[in-house]
């Protein structure tokens, strides 16, 4: 997204925010619900957002699943939203990601999910990361839809199954160009024990999840099969947190440098990019 495509207010800032959205966005947006219909070009506008999500920008990706859940009905509130979004980008317009570096052969994906974190449906949030050694190559971050879940491990179960689907079209990709091991040597990492329990084990009298057997019976065939491993993380070090809720300015830096980098920086010191290519481990103490 070339500078001339921003509006003139946002070229002409002395300011940028330091994160795609503030704290409190949800609250906002629920309050501007009564609104208007704004004639703005919002369309327009979250498109090439969107596009730069897609391609580059997994950081704003949770500002993003925002964005489009309004596409038929947008409030003046959100078009505030898509231009503060579009502001942090012109404000970051030097980073990017940076694939490749060590040649580590594995697939380590990081799974999370926010509990009826919609403030109007109460729908969860859910979002993946999946890195192929060092190097990020897919990420979402979308409002669940269907099956509503009770419980945070409700959530966190469905979206295992999100998480372990993209692993699985992965997979193959990885095997045809000549990593016959990818299998053996993929991890998936969530912050909730008893989601992870109930994958590893399937409870056979658990009526408190029997809604979701399908589900439940999916992801345990693939954890038994040894296609995928389940392994415990901490929330602090859960890199998937990003996807689904927003952070204050500390936070969201720590865990943006794990997907997106200065690479005005990278050119200029060659040594930031081993220290960015090293943030990963940071976040796996004990990946051996």
């Amino acid at each position: 997204m070339g500078h001339k495509f921003y509006p003139q207010q946002i070229r002409q800032q002395t300011y940028f925010p330091t994160t795609p959205i503030e704290t409190n966005v949800l609250e906002t947006l629920k309050l501007a619900e009564s609104e208007p219909t704004t004639t703005e070009p919002y369309r327009q506008l979250v498109g090439g957002i969107l596009y730069a999500n897609i391609c580059t920008r997994p950081d704003i990706s949770y500002a993003v699943s925002i964005l489009t859940q309004q596409f038929s009905n947008p409030k003046h509130a959100h078009f505030k939203l898509a231009l503060r979004v579009l502001a942090y980008l012109l404000g970051t317009s030097k980073f990017g990601l940076i694939l490749g570096g060590e040649e580590i052969h594995e697939l380590i994906a990081f799974s999370d999910a926010d509990f009826a974190n919609c403030p109007t449906t109460r729908k969860s949030m859910g979002g993946f990361a999946i890195f192929f050694g060092n190097s990020l190559i897919s990420w979402s971050a979308k409002k669940h839809r269907g099956i509503q879940a009770l419980s945070s491990t409700e959530s966190e179960i469905l979206q295992y199954c999100h998480s372990i689907r993209e692993i699985l079209w992965i997979q193959p990709l990885l095997f045809d160009m000549g990593f016959k091991f990818i299998q053996q040597a993929t991890v998936l990492h969530g912050d909730n024990q008893p989601a992870e329990f109930i994958l590893k084990h399937e409870p056979t009298h658990n009526h408190r999840t029997k809604h979701m057997d399908l589900r439940i019976k999916f992801c345990g065939e693939v954890v038994r099969a040894n296609k995928i491993v389940l392994r415990y993380i901490n929330t602090k070090f859960n890199l998937a947190d990003i996807f689904t809720k927003p952070f204050p300015v500390t936070r969201f830096r720590e865990l943006r440098r794990a997907f997106v980098h200065d690479l005005g920086e990278i050119l200029r010191n060659s040594n930031v990019i081993k220290q960015s290519l090293n943030v990963l481990r940071e976040f796996l103490p004990n990946r051996n």
